[in-house]
């Protein structure tokens, strides 16, 4: 059987563009470097929400990568008569992990990344972070005050990478310690109003998550309002 084309397996060899940041970042929150098990080949493993398969389909997209889409389903961790259902998007190529490996995302990447972020080309470092926000952030309305709250999880080197790029009005990181891990949280008008920008650099994204940010702020990605 004929093998499918891998694509360009360099294509992270360089970050030159928004969209590939954005990927980068996203590799950075849910993908995985692995060995291939017993023959030892070395790649890239994303598993994701069957409902975001979107994000597989365009990194395919942009690599030129005929492998295939896998879904997974299994049972809820928290409620064993529910299923869950997942996707998976698997390159096995040594230049494609090396190149992965240079911007400094690791095996174990959950405790051991660094401030990746300054790895990144700085005109493309917010797409990077807002990859990484789609892959592991969230956005929450706080009913007690009426406001946004936005988080990312990741290692504290790391988040503060983020904090710093992002230049917070005010923020709070600590740690997890039933995730093992920690969490950056930013809540200010300013800085939602700030992070909601971002998306103007790009024309993919996860929407889900966008239109929670115009949704409260009233406001489409390419204007401006003053912070209250």
């Amino acid at each position: 059987m004929k093998r499918p084309n891998q694509g360009n397996v360099r294509y992270f060899q360089n970050c030159d563009s928004h969209t590939k940041a954005y990927l980068l970042g996203f590799i950075a929150a849910d993908g995985c470097l692995q060995s291939n098990g017993a023959s030892g080949s070395l790649g890239l493993t994303l598993t994701i929400s069957e409902s975001d398969i979107q994000i597989l389909e365009k990194l395919k997209q942009e690599i030129g990568c005929e492998n295939r889409i896998y879904e997974i389903r299994g049972k809820m961790t928290h409620d064993k008569t529910k299923e869950k259902y997942h996707c998976r998007f698997q390159l096995f190529n040594k230049l494609l992990y090396s190149d992965l490996l240079s911007y400094g995302l690791t095996p174990r990447k959950s405790i051991t990344m660094p401030n990746i972020v300054e790895n990144i080309p700085q005109e493309y470092r917010k797409s990077f972070i807002l990859g990484y926000f789609d892959g592991d952030g969230s956005v929450t309305k706080n009913p007690k005050r009426t406001q946004l709250m936005v988080s990312f999880r990741g290692t504290k080197e790391f988040l503060n990478g983020i904090a710093t790029e992002l230049n917070l009005e005010s923020k709070w990181l600590y740690k997890d310690k039933q995730k093992n891990c920690y969490s950056l949280v930013f809540w200010r008008k300013a800085d939602l109003t700030s992070f909601l920008q971002i998306y103007n650099n790009l024309d993919f994204y996860l929407t889900r998550k966008y239109e929670r940010f115009s949704d409260f702020l009233k406001i489409d990605k390419d204007e401006t309002i003053s912070p209250s």
